[in-house]
């Protein structure tokens, strides 16, 4: 695994930590081309992430990385008694969330799929190098939180790369330098892995 690779990823676990801190559900949604033994032991490419754009085109690769649910309140207002009263109600939306790192841009699939997603009426947002923004996003449209005020904080402030791998695995509790291989996988336990290494945010000092 690259270090592009590696910062991409932890830019997605960052994101995924965001999610978590307010209770959104999400997702791992990108196109990945794997390749698998099929009959008499011949390789074939398997695509996942395929999606079909407004012109009937195929395209194998270019879908955002994260699709997030966050509920967000619907004021609806009902007649009752002498004047309106307003009513809230949440309702969860769907968001596209794209990982960048470095001097990293999207392709032109990954242009395309945005245009498809803004087509739709869905909301997309391009994560660069910062997770802020996807915690401006939800306050901007009053998502609940759903942890700490103080953890909230822990992640809204900007975490260097060489502070980030300093973090404990929010699956192990181990630092990165502890986990195996090139995808860093967790240790095992009990016989199982637990994950790979992704950085627990929530126990970052604010």
């Amino acid at each position: 695994m690259s270090r592009t690779s590696d910062a991409a990823n932890a830019m997605v676990y960052a994101a995924e930590q965001v999610c978590g801190l307010y209770g959104v559900q999400f997702t791992r949604e990108q196109s990945r081309t794997i390749n698998v033994e099929g009959t008499a032991g011949r390789w074939r490419p398997m695509f996942f992430g395929m999606w079909t754009d407004g012109f009937g085109k195929i395209h194998r690769a270019g879908k955002a990385d994260i699709l997030a649910r966050p509920r967000i309140p619907y004021w609806l207002r009902q007649d009752g008694g002498v004047k309106p009263m307003p009513d809230v109600i949440p309702i969860s939306v769907p968001l596209w969330i794209e990982c960048k790192t470095g001097a990293g841009r999207l392709n032109p699939d990954q242009i395309a799929f945005k245009n498809w997603v803004d087509s739709n009426g869905d909301f997309y947002l391009l994560l660069h190098n910062d997770v802020r923004p996807l915690i401006e996003w939800f306050e901007l449209r009053g998502v609940e939180k759903y942890s700490v005020d103080g953890a909230l904080r822990a992640v809204s402030t900007h975490i260097p790369a060489t502070d980030l791998y300093l973090l404990p695995c929010k699956h192990c509790g181990e630092l990165r330098a502890d986990h195996i291989g090139p995808a860093f996988g967790c240790k095992l336990r009990k016989g199982k892995r637990a994950g790979v290494w992704s950085p627990d945010l929530g126990a970052v000092k604010a």
